[in-house]
C-alpha cells in the first residue's frame, strides 16, 4: 500500500524550518508524544544518522529503525514482525516560498485489496487514519515550537 500527501503550516504560527526540523527530530528521541498508544521507546543503537529503536504499545512491541538527513527528511523503517506487515514512513520538509509544510509517504507490505469486515477496503481506512495522524504531528511541532518560545 502507497499513500502520500503534504500538509502546510498555518502561515500565523510563522514556524521556520529550524524549528519544523527541531520538532521532527523530537519525534525520534520522545515518539510518544506524537503516536496515539504508545506507552514507552527504548533506544537500542545509535549512529550518526540513525537510531534502531523498541516502541511499547501496552503488551506488544515493534522494532524501527529512523533515519535523517539534517533538516531535509526522516524516515522510519519498521520491518514485518509476528505476522504484522511492515513499512516505512518518510517525512520531508516542504518549503515553498514563503510556505513550510511536511510530505509524508507511507509505503507498507499491506496488500491494496484487503478488505475489511464492513467491506470497505482497509487501505482507505489506514490513509484516513495516516492523515489524522499527520495532522496532530503538525499540531505537536507547533506546540514544541510555541513552548520553546515561551508562548504555550
Amino acid at each position: 500500500m502507497h499513500f502520500e500527501h503534504r500538509l502546510f503550516f498555518a502561515p500565523e504560527e510563522a514556524l521556520d524550518a529550524i524549528e519544523v526540523w527541531q520538532g521532527l527530530a523530537t519525534r525520534i528521541e520522545h515518539p510518544q508524544e506524537f503516536v496515539l498508544g504508545l506507552t514507552g521507546c527504548d533506544i537500542l543503537e545509535r549512529g550518526p544518522a540513525h537510531v534502531l529503536r523498541r516502541l511499547h504499545f501496552g503488551h506488544d512491541s515493534y522494532r524501527d529503525r529512523v533515519e535523517w538527513e539534517e533538516g531535509k527528511r526522516l524516515r522510519f523503517v519498521v520491518e514485518p514482525q509476528d505476522g504484522r506487515p511492515g513499512g516505512t514512513l518518510e517525512i520531508s520538509l516542504i518549503i515553498e516560498g514563503e510556505r513550510l509544510g511536511l510530505n509524508f509517504r507511507y509505503d507498507t507490505t499491506l496488500d491494496e485489496a484487503l478488505l475489511a469486515p464492513d467491506g470497505r477496503p482497509v487501505a482507505e481506512w489506514l490513509a484516513q487514519a495516516y492523515a489524522a495522524a499527520d495532522a496532530d504531528t503538525m499540531a505537536c511541532i507547533v506546540a514544541i515550537a510555541r513552548k520553546k518560545r515561551g508562548k504555550a
